[in-house]
């Protein structure tokens, strides 16, 4: 896995090509993560842009943030730590690279799926952490689908939270590499 953090300035090297920090994850995952303004998740089966609600440059290596979201690279995809405001909710405009796909939502996860069992990405783990005692309780999520690669997913927390966590996952067919990998050995 790469992780790719994005200068939003975007200053030039001397070949007029932007410069990006590139780190190297050490996972087993093919999914690379490009972080500017927003997050950009891609590996072999597709890829999903997760448009941030701040315009903030990320600062800093693998806990990267600006002054209201942190990120954590994971197997596949990220975490995601966010301040939240008065209405204790944060929501992204996501875009992805396949059409028609179907929808499966429950209270604590969203997921766009390619089939009934296949999932293209997914939102899971929707917490969120009380100022008080940094108690984790469960988080909520909803999502309106703005057009067929477009959606908004918002999670929301009750009125004692201080930051939310949501994990983010594009799918990755491990499946077909175990199939491509017994093919090259026999």
């Amino acid at each position: 896995m790469q992780f790719v953090l994005g200068n939003t300035a975007k200053s030039q090297n001397k070949k007029d090509k932007e410069n990006f920090d590139i780190m190297d994850c050490s996972t087993d995952s093919e999914t690379k993560i490009k972080l500017d303004s927003n997050i950009l998740l891609e590996n072999k089966d597709g890829f999903c842009m997760i448009h941030l609600p701040q315009s903030s440059p990320f600062k800093t290596g693998l806990k990267t943030c600006d002054k209201n979201i942190y990120v954590f690279p994971t197997e596949g995809g990220v975490l995601l730590k966010c301040a939240v405001k008065d209405d204790k909710s944060i929501s992204f405009i996501i875009d992805v690279g396949e059409a028609h796909l179907k929808v499966k939502h429950e209270d604590k996860s969203f997921a766009l799926m390619r089939e009934r069992f296949l999932p293209y990405v997914v939102f899971l783990n929707a917490s969120h952490t009380q100022a008080i005692d940094n108690m984790i309780l469960n988080a909520k999520i909803t999502y309106k689908k703005l057009a067929d690669k477009r959606y908004v997913v918002t999670v929301s927390a009750d009125s004692a939270a201080q930051h939310i966590l949501v994990k983010i996952i594009l799918y990755e067919n491990d499946f077909l590499k175990i199939l491509k990998y017994k093919n090259l050995n026999n």
